[in-house]
């Protein structure tokens, strides 16, 4: 499991990337995704050009199969590397009222409120085994989204893309509320 703790709320704020103190379980698991998911990246393209065009079975796995692995490893290996960057998300509440949305969202989505600190929230989800941590500042919030796996850490695929969406209907809710 990924423990998120130390956080440099400064320094993670300034970069827009979670600056945090890593496990070396962490750390092996990066190298291991970027090595396991470039050879799948590597392997295929020389397959495809070493393919002989004429037998229609290897015409089809190289114009199908192997573009596809490829184009997935390449988006994971893009995510493994690009998870820990923070998405910002502007609003026009305050500290406290971006904090009590929050509050409410996660309530609603039936997220568990793992951290609750001054500075930042950290929630999880209770089937996909996600942890989300927000930066919390007047006017902004900065998110990400982590899987929190038991042997490897994927990184999340679409989730941050969906969880973006959800948070602007929440404070453009929240928006027309006042």
């Amino acid at each position: 499991m990924r423990e998120i703790k130390k956080i440099d709320i400064n320094k993670s704020f300034t970069l827009k990337r979670l600056i945090f103190s890593e496990n070396w379980n962490d750390k092996i698991d990066r190298i291991l995704i970027y090595v396991v998911f470039g050879t799948l990246i590597i392997l295929p393209a020389f397959m495809i050009l070493k393919a002989d065009f004429n037998l229609p079975n290897q015409k089809l796995i190289s114009l199908t199969a192997f573009p596809l692995t490829i184009f997935l490893s390449l988006y994971l290996v893009y995510r493994t590397a690009t998870e820990k960057h923070l998405i910002e998300l502007k609003t026009q509440f305050n500290e406290g009222k971006n904090r009590q949305i929050l509050m409410m969202f996660a309530d609603k989505n039936k997220l568990i409120v793992s951290r609750d600190s001054k500075e930042y929230v950290i929630l999880n989800t209770r089937l996909y085994r996600t942890t989300v941590i927000f930066i919390v500042k007047d006017n902004i919030v900065l998110f990400t989204a982590m899987t929190n796996g038991y042997r490897i850490n994927f990184p999340t695929l679409i989730c941050h893309f969906l969880l973006k969406q959800r948070l602007k209907k929440e404070y453009k809710l929240a928006s027309v509320d006042l």
